[in-house]
């Protein structure tokens, strides 16, 4: 027999929206590519029947865009060229997780007119070509994307493998003509699957002044900040700082952030209000991630006069900082903001909020549980509406559903071998059902 339970249901914990000045972590599964990875190193592997070969520098020194020393191939009326393997990306891909697709973004070329050369493309790996190649052409330049978010190229791929320095991409060309022929640019984009997640609308506890070389000016601040779900209740204002000042940095800190340890950092998005200048006074924000009292990535900035709300970063920006769980969820982590102001500006940093958007690996060590029998157990496993929840036990217990953090999002007790649990507002993600009960492990539950 199926018995419904009464439930005390904590309606402010389950996570429905977001409001303002509160934070919320939601996790769902999904594909996620890790950036753009460079390789470091090229070398001339001999072809049968090549008539020329592509110069090898020591170090191809990618400078984010394309490479300083770029591998060139002289091709005279119709060559076979000797692969040309590129190698050695650096890339740091979890352990755990699937490899769920490759993409390659290639430039090249430089034909004379008329003329245009063959570009056969396998990834590689210990020095051999791997899965199904794909081919491409070019004239004078082209940029191509090869493969996709779904693609292993006919290859059974592993983060083992991505991660070893002999992974690479192997490059087979033939010309059509005559080619002094450059590759000034070769990345590959990694997609697997993953838990993603966030933590959402967090907001500074302090602020602190820094001494910025050449300043004539500076905020006067208030701890804490407080906030009224609006905006700071002690918000900097510059009060010593009002016709074409520079002001000292502002340094807001101590945003609570609470992401899972084994979580990696994707994005980070930021929303600031602030203004108060004279008609035709604006004030420039110059903004920074920071760490330790020091910035870290590269800058944002904006500008604004009377007032002003601005975004910036998204799910995918991690604004040039190699960003990981213990560093965002330190007191020491936040934002410096320098103003630079032209005109007359008493200006006010009235509101700041920031989200960290992140990836937990398919199967994390952080999820799992003990699998070996248990009074506890409840099926479907994902679930969407309702859980059967399984207690062997005589005697009636509590349970409880929580978040990752260990917030209690809804609570009952049971009543009998069988209970039937509603999931109604949950969120899809992932949650813990744990009993009142000595030696009874927690058992990870998905909701669909």
């Amino acid at each position: 027999m199926i018995l419904f339970v009464n439930l005390f249901i904590n309606n402010e914990n389950i996570m429905k929206t977001t409001t303002l000045g509160i934070f919320m972590i939601v996790l769902f599964s999904t594909s996620f590519a890790q950036g753009w990875f460079a390789p470091d190193k090229a070398i001339s592997i001999p072809r049968t029947g090549s008539t020329g070969s592509y110069t090898t520098p020591v170090s191809l020194n990618h400078n984010g865009t394309q490479f300083d020393s770029v591998p060139v191939a002289l091709c005279m009326m119709n060559c076979v060229v000797n692969d040309l393997y590129l190698r050695d990306f650096g890339m740091n891909i979890p352990g755990t997780v699937a490899i769920t697709g490759i993409e390659v973004i290639q430039s090249r070329g430089a034909c004379n007119s008329g003329s245009f050369m063959i570009d056969t493309l396998y990834l590689a790996y210990n020095g051999n070509p791997i899965g199904v190649y794909k081919r491409d052409t070019a004239t004078i330049s082209e940029t191509d994307t090869l493969g996709s978010s779904s693609d292993l190229w006919g290859g059974v791929i592993t983060p083992a493998m991505l991660n070893d320095p002999s992974f690479g991409v192997m490059i087979r060309s033939t010309g059509s003509g005559i080619c002094t022929y450059g590759l000034w640019n070769l990345q590959i984009r990694v997609h697997y699957n993953c838990i993603a997640g966030q933590d959402t609308g967090r907001i500074p506890d302090s602020v602190a002044i820094v001494s910025r070389p050449g300043s004539n000016g500076s905020y006067t601040i208030t701890n804490p900040l407080a906030h009224n779900g609006s905006q700071f209740t002690n918000g900097p204002v510059t009060i010593s700082c009002a016709i074409n000042c520079k002001a000292n940095h502002l340094y807001f800190q101590d945003f609570d952030f609470n992401v899972p340890v084994n979580a990696q950092i994707t994005g980070v998005e930021l929303l600031k209000n602030s203004g108060a200048c004279n008609q035709g006074s604006v004030m420039k924000d110059t903004i920074h991630l920071a760490y330790n009292g020091s910035m870290i990535g590269q800058f944002k900035w904006d500008s604004s006069g009377v007032f002003y709300s601005a975004n910036f970063g998204s799910s995918s920006d991690s604004w040039g900082a190699a960003l990981t769980p213990a560093m965002v969820n330190s007191p020491t982590f936040g934002v410096f903001v320098t103003s630079t102001s032209t005109g007359i500006c008493t200006y006010i940093q009235s509101d700041l909020r920031m989200s960290v958007h992140y990836c937990i690996p398919n199967t994390p060590s952080g999820l799992s549980f003990d699998s070996s029998e248990q009074l506890l157990d409840f099926y479907p496993n994902p679930a969407q509406n309702t859980i059967t929840l399984i207690w062997k036990s005589e005697d009636n217990r509590p349970f409880h559903i929580l978040d990752l953090q260990g917030r209690r999002l809804l609570s009952g007790i049971t009543e009998g071998e069988r209970t039937e649990v509603s999931l109604n507002g949950f969120l899809p993600g992932f949650y813990l059902v744990q009993m009142d009960a000595e030696n009874v492990l927690p058992q990870r539950l998905i909701v669909r």
